[in-house]
């Protein structure tokens, strides 16, 4: 419980921390891809020998996908105007300053 609040706040306080972790795990994925035995002969092929290529750009390809949907969700969050709100005079205030 403790290293999970731990890193809550890391977040909250660095949020590219979200960024790297999607980045990790698209390039963990990248790695599966790579090493599958059914998928193994066609990326041969197909990056010849370069191996490395493919998880590197499913983590970038997680990490930009991220982002862009972040941004996008931002972008459609309606404002809020916080000083549209009467805020209610405090009770015990009024009575002190002999007001109502």
């Amino acid at each position: 419980a403790w290293s999970s609040q731990l890193v809550m706040k890391l977040i909250d306080r660095f949020s590219f921390i979200v960024y790297l972790g999607g980045g990790l795990l698209g390039y963990v994925a990248g790695e599966m891809m790579v090493t599958d035995p059914l998928t193994r002969r066609v990326i041969d092929r197909w990056l010849g020998g370069q191996h490395w290529l493919l998880p590197a750009a499913c983590a970038l390809a997680v990490m930009v996908l991220g982002w862009g949907l972040a941004r996008r969700k931002l972008a459609a969050a309606p404002a809020q105007d916080l000083l549209d709100e009467q805020v209610p005079a405090v009770q015990g205030k009024n009575q002190e300053e002999g007001g109502q």
